[in-house]
């Protein structure tokens, strides 16, 4: 009988574990600004602080860049009619200056190849290249301004409760010029 308890309790931890992963998925490694020359551990980031301190002008880009896989059926239900692609082009009727972009692999198992990566991102694969990260986590949801990365998340429910949401307050607080 004891074994069976300590074998549900193992199974309890392991899936609490895991929970934290799809629960908080704002804070990761960061990897926009590689720098390959060091040796050191790469900081962490905490994403929701960076996108609140981002800045972005009237009239300036922003790009959403979404990273899925073919066989990926988390990404399939975000393109999906009732996903949050949709809501996301709906919403961006209204918002000229936000622009969708979608790196598409063949498989999770594969890496991202230039082919995958859309002309007006292919630096961001040229980046991704060089710090040997072409295989992110599907999907990934990140949020870009003047080429830096404001925002990253992974996961399907990160778009409702993060992404999204972080996306449109980005947006919403828009500076007039350079000087305010």
């Amino acid at each position: 009988m004891t074994h069976h308890w300590s074998v549900r309790l193992s199974a309890c931890f392991a899936l609490a574990l895991l929970s934290l992963t799809l629960v908080l998925p704002n804070v990761c490694v960061a990897d926009d600004e590689p720098d390959t020359s060091t040796t050191e551990p790469q900081t962490k980031v905490n994403w929701a602080d960076r996108i609140r301190e981002a800045k972005v002008q009237k009239g300036e880009p922003i790009n959403l860049i979404v990273h899925t896989a073919k066989d990926c059926v988390f990404c399939r239900r975000w393109e999906g009619s009732l996903g949050g692609k949709g809501d996301f082009e709906s919403w961006a009727k209204t918002h000229p200056d936000v622009h969708l972009f979608i790196v598409e692999r063949e498989a999770i198992a594969f890496p991202e190849t230039v082919d995958n990566y859309p002309p007006d991102v292919q630096w961001l694969f040229e980046r991704r290249q060089r710090a040997d990260k072409l295989k992110l986590i599907t999907p990934t949801f990140e949020i870009f301004v003047r080429r830096k990365m404001v925002f990253k998340s992974n996961g399907l429910r990160s778009w409702d409760q993060i992404a999204f949401p972080s996306l449109k307050d980005l947006d919403s607080r828009r500076s007039a010029s350079a000087s305010e």
